[in-house]
Order: structure tokens, then sequence, then C-alpha cells
């Protein structure tokens, strides 16, 4: 979802229109792909419809700040983005806080143990800070439709690392969402095969041309002093 939103209010607030059949194409492959990875966590009850609809209202916001701060970074001189982050992270503590007073409110008795430590410390300093410091990087070098595939890759990451380090069974729905959502990418990504291939053949003709320049260069310096030791 966060793919389309973003496309669509990118065409809203920066007059660019990222879609061409392409891209839109290769993002409801990939959809379709997420949703062969979660198809046997689908619940078709009240209380999910209400999960589904606050997920879709967060990746909409979601979208939407991500375009804004896009905007007016384009406007303006932008914030470096560890400032960009630790705003937002900032912002973010009071709902946080909230939602665990309304959720629970209750401070555990007794401390979880160290592999659970591990876990909280790595999400907060790599998957919050670290995280957050490279998305908004990101944002101010490549458009925001192109850095909302990032949710459309996380997926498979956690999938490929699940199965790797906790030996997590991948079932045969979620290899088949695998294999859609990257081809999905594969198709959206413009890989500029040709530009590729020119930067290539300049690199093979710098090889070979350096050392023909230091030879003649070389030469022509030889030249000069047999030259200079002949007048004298």
């Amino acid at each position: 979802m966060s793919p389309l939103a973003t496309g669509l209010i990118s065409w809203w607030l920066l007059k660019d229109n990222p879609f061409t059949v392409r891209r839109v194409a290769s993002l409801l492959i990939a959809i379709t792909g997420l949703s062969f990875i979660f198809y046997e966590q689908w619940q078709l009850e009240l209380k999910a419809l209400w999960g589904v609809l606050g997920i879709l209202a967060s990746s909409v916001l979601f979208s939407f700040s991500s375009v804004l701060v896009k905007k007016l970074s384009l406007a303006t001189h932008p914030p470096d983005a560890f400032s960009q982050a630790t705003g937002a992270l900032v912002f973010s503590l009071p709902g946080l806080w909230f939602i665990w007073w309304i959720q629970d409110g209750h401070i555990p008795d007794q401390l979880p143990p160290v592999e659970a430590w591990g876990s909280i410390l790595y999400l907060a300093v790599i998957g919050s800070l670290c995280g957050a410091v490279m998305f908004f990087y990101v944002l101010q070098r490549l458009a925001p439709a192109s850095v909302a595939l990032i949710t459309l890759i996380t997926p498979v990451l956690a999938l490929w690392i699940g199965n790797g380090v906790a030996n997590e069974a991948l079932s045969f729905q979620a290899k088949c969402g695998v294999s859609l959502v990257l081809a999905g990418l594969c198709l959206y990504t413009d890989w500029q095969i040709g530009k590729w291939w020119q930067l290539f053949n300049r690199w093979v003709l710098n090889q070979y041309r350096q050392p023909a320049v230091e030879d003649s260069f070389i030469k022509h310096q030889q030249d000069i002093q047999n030259r200079i030791d002949r007048y004298k």
C-alpha cells in the first residue's frame, strides 16, 4: 500500500508522476506476493477489519509525511538526516507511551532474559535510530516513490533471516510470495543497462589509455633531454 500511496501523493504535492504501465504492473505483482506471504495470517473478523483500516491509515500518513519532508527539503536547505531522525523519534515517543498505557500499562516484575535484552537493544539502535537516519538520508537523494519500496523488501528480508538464523520453515505460499515480490522489484527498477555498459567501456579504455599516455609522456621527456644533451 505504501508505494502506491506515496506515488499518488507525490503526483499531487511534487507534480511528479512516478507511474508507468511497467511500474504499476510491477507494484501489483509485488503486492500479490505480499498477500501470498501473509496468506496464512488472514482473518476475516471485525477486529481484523479495524486492524487493517488502522494499518492503511498509518500507511497513508507515513507516505504523506515522506512526500512532505521531500517537498520541504527541495524548497529549503534541509537539516541533516540525524536531526530529522531524532525529531521523528522524539515526536513518536508520546504516542508509544500512550499505546503502552492503553494496552497494558504494567511494568514487568521479572527482567527478561539476555536474548530479549539483546533483541531490544538491536531494535533500538539498529532498527530505530540507524534505520531512521539511513531512511532520511536516502529520502534526501531519491524520489519518495523509490524509497517506499523499502516496505516491500522488508518482509522478504525478514523471512530470509528467520529461515537462515532461526531455522524457521517457509511454506510454499511464502516461497511463491517471495518470488513474486522479487520479480516485481526487478520489473520496477530501471536498470539502465546501456548506461552501465558505457561506464564499463569507459573504464576499460581508461585502463589501456593510461599506460599509453604515460609511455608517450616518458618518451617525450627523453626526447627533450636528448636534445638538451645534444646542444651541450
